[in-house]
């Protein structure tokens, strides 16, 4: 009795011989593919500086009481590699934008308002956060 051997196609031009003592070479047909470079995993320590975000950390102190309420905003950077940061503060009530890292700003009517903090850096990468203050009417 003889062995048939099975043939199984694993990638394109590699042939396995499935029967004990047989060997496959790949036919005409069954050309080799050009070899095509794997990518590399990229990491962070791969990409340049512009391919991800900016991690902020803001804190508003106190976040909510009576009007008027007087709240210190303060931003942390968790990145070692931030070049030339800049800093937007908006306090969503409608005032000037401050462009300091740590700033001060008083509420003068009661709300709810969205503070929102963007940080850029020189290459151009981006950081936002929201921060929700409640300023309740005075003697609350």
């Amino acid at each position: 009795m003889q062995v048939k051997p099975t043939l199984v196609m694993l990638a394109a031009g590699l042939v396995v011989a499935l029967a004990l003592g047989v060997s496959a070479a790949p036919s005409s047909a069954q050309k080799p593919a050009a070899k095509k470079a794997t990518p590399k995993a990229k990491t962070t320590e791969d990409m340049p500086p512009i391919w991800y975000k900016l991690l902020l950390f803001p804190e508003a102190d106190p976040d909510n009481g009576p009007a008027p309420l007087t709240v210190n905003f303060t931003v942390t950077i968790y990145d070692d590699d931030v070049v030339k940061p800049k800093f937007t503060w908006n306090f969503g009530d409608g005032s000037r934008e401050s462009h300091q890292q740590n700033v001060q700003h008083t509420y003068k009517k009661p709300g709810q308002y969205k503070a929102t903090i963007r940080v850029t850096d020189a290459n151009d990468r981006l950081g936002t956060d929201v921060l929700q203050i409640d300023v309740d009417e005075p003697g609350s």
